[in-house]
């Protein structure tokens, strides 16, 4: 049993139990040790009017970390297209290079390669169309 003294002088006593997750639906996504924390912290200090201080550094701090994960999120995106970017085009001028090349080649086999080579991005695709 806890007694905290209010604003007018009265004293309230109040008992501290563990939280309930079926009565209390916002521990659930939190966890009952996170839950149990932040009543730990906020003890005593509910009545006595600081408790709004607290609860808004506590939500400060929450956002702050989400903006700095989804910052880390927003950089490994833009890596990740600036790779697939690159290899596309890497990909893309050597296929345009090997089809220069082809008409060096002996006739039958060159020929045989470009309609390899045409038939090659229309496969590849079809392939990218499926996968999504």
């Amino acid at each position: 049993m806890h007694v905290v003294e209010t604003d007018k002088g009265e004293d309230r006593t109040y008992e501290h139990r563990s939280p309930d997750l079926r009565r209390n639906p916002c521990c659930l996504p939190l966890g009952s040790r996170r839950c149990w924390l932040c009543r730990h912290v906020l003890r005593g200090r509910v009545n006595s009017g600081t408790h709004e201080v607290l609860v808004s550094a506590l939500f400060q701090t929450g956002g702050t970390l989400h903006a700095v994960f989804l910052a880390f999120l927003v950089v490994a995106v833009w890596q990740a297209y600036a790779a697939a970017h690159a290899n596309v085009a890497e990909e893309a001028s050597s296929l345009a290079t090997l089809y220069r090349m082809s008409t060096a080649m002996a006739p039958e086999m060159g020929t045989q390669l470009r309609m390899a080579m045409r038939d090659y991005p229309r496969a590849l695709a079809g392939s990218v169309a499926r996968a999504t």
